[in-house]
């Protein structure tokens, strides 16, 4: 209790969610009441000595509604201002039969289609990497099953920051097991509401599991982007004119130099010209939809510069559209698209997946310290290329004559001759 009282002062979270409690329901009403009044909760109890699960959260989160529950299962409806959500919070059998039960009943619930989050002990593994210690083959049934469910229900791993293990069995010598039982899983939808996740294993201190921590938000990424060439600007004339008038310039230094400074040029006249000349694509098409809509509405459609002018406006939206499928598509890396296909959310999830998976959460230096703060990420990384480019060796030529290999290739002696 004082540790998890403690994780609870120093990271406040929102959701409290225990599981392999062994608690009856006596003991979850005098665990439970010992947390403040702006604390709601739900609760599974065990069978015996074996399960449980309790999942606590602040009365202020909206509206939560536990709305089913099995001796695995405990499944809340978060609802908001802004949308609603399923948190599911398991705790598996370890019987195969029992497992495979579970996997089946949820789902049925992925049928519906909302942004769902999952999270627990599922008691189970998707690779041989996720283990470490004894034989696979104690892991590989559950592993088939698990790893069917999450592929047919379209699942998401959200990853995870720490130790590669989030149980061990305590024992001490050549029993001593490892293995990924718990993470956090979820389906594109509740993916998609959120710029920044991250999932951090945190020390294992009064148990045999890691507790995990998640942080999901919304807040901007950080300020500094990288430059992409987006494919949709080839159908504007002024993307063109930048990229000649860049490379207009006569070069009056050495080819390398000048290669360097046309590309750099490139750049910079490009982001001159999108900030002068283009408008977001859904903000024209929002302002062009606005526009048909005021002609049709004062009837200037009959007409024939009306009829004109619609006509135009229309073929237009339509190439905004097409502009649009191209620039998602390019952010999914989609190499199938084809023409006629259409903007979907299809493009949108995979953009964000890949955002996730990219995204660098946690270093460690060369001294073995671990850095999660964005600022600590960058100096940790200007840190290790200046090491690796300055030295403090002084180079002389007899050194770096010295440092090549004796069977460096030379001049003959008519060759030094002719020089």
């Amino acid at each position: 209790m004082d540790y998890i009282k403690d994780i609870m002062a120093r990271l406040k979270p929102d959701f409290i969610c225990l599981v392999e409690t062994k608690s009856n329901s006596i003991r979850i009403q005098r665990f439970c009441a010992r947390f403040s009044r702006h604390w709601v909760w739900a609760a599974v109890p065990s069978n015996g000595y074996s399960g449980g699960i309790i999942v606590l959260w602040k009365r202020f989160n909206g509206i939560v509604t536990p709305v089913a529950s099995s001796r695995m299962a405990l499944h809340l409806i978060i609802t908001t201002s802004e949308d609603s959500w399923i948190l599911s919070t398991i705790y598996n059998s370890q019987v195969l039969s029992e497992h495979k039960n579970l996997w089946k009943s949820l789902s049925g619930l992925s049928q519906l289609d909302s942004p769902w989050l999952l999270t627990g002990d599922f008691n189970a593994i998707t690779s041989e990497e996720e283990h470490k210690g004894g034989s696979f083959r104690n892991y590989s049934s559950k592993s088939k099953a698990f790893t069917t469910f999450i592929q047919s229900n379209n699942l998401l791993d959200l990853g995870f920051t720490g130790s590669c293990f989030t149980w061990c069995n305590g024992h001490d010598g050549l029993t001593r097991r490892w293995a990924r039982l718990d993470r956090f899983l979820s389906n594109s939808n509740w993916f998609i509401k959120f710029n920044y996740i991250s999932n951090q294993h945190l020390a294992r201190i009064n148990s045999d599991h890691s507790p995990m921590f998640l942080i999901a938000h919304d807040s901007p990424s950080p300020s500094s982007r990288i430059f992409r060439f987006e494919n949709i600007w080839l159908d504007y004339e002024g993307c063109h004119s930048s990229v000649v008038n860049a490379w207009n310039a006569t070069p009056s230094t050495s080819p390398m130099h000048s290669f360097t400074h046309f590309i750099s040029q490139t750049k910079l006249n490009l982001c001159r010209w999108k900030r002068s000349s283009i408008c977001h694509i859904d903000e024209e098409l929002k302002n062009i939809e606005q526009e048909i809509n005021a002609i049709d509405q004062h009837h200037f459609s009959s007409d024939t510069w009306g009829s004109t002018w619609l006509r135009a406006l229309r073929n237009r939206h339509a190439a905004l559209l097409k502009q649009k499928t191209i620039y998602w598509g390019q952010r999914a890396r989609s190499q199938w698209i084809t023409k006629g296909d259409q903007n979907s959310s299809f493009f949108h999830s995979s953009v964000k997946i890949r955002r996730h998976r990219n995204r660098v959460r946690a270093i460690k230096d060369t001294s073995g310290t671990i850095f999660t703060e964005h600022i600590d990420l960058e100096n940790c990384f200007v840190h290790h290329h200046k090491n690796h480019w300055t030295s403090s060796s002084i180079f002389t030529i007899d050194s770096l004559l010295n440092a090549m290999p004796d069977d460096f290739p030379v001049l003959s002696d008519e060759g030094q001759s002719f020089f």
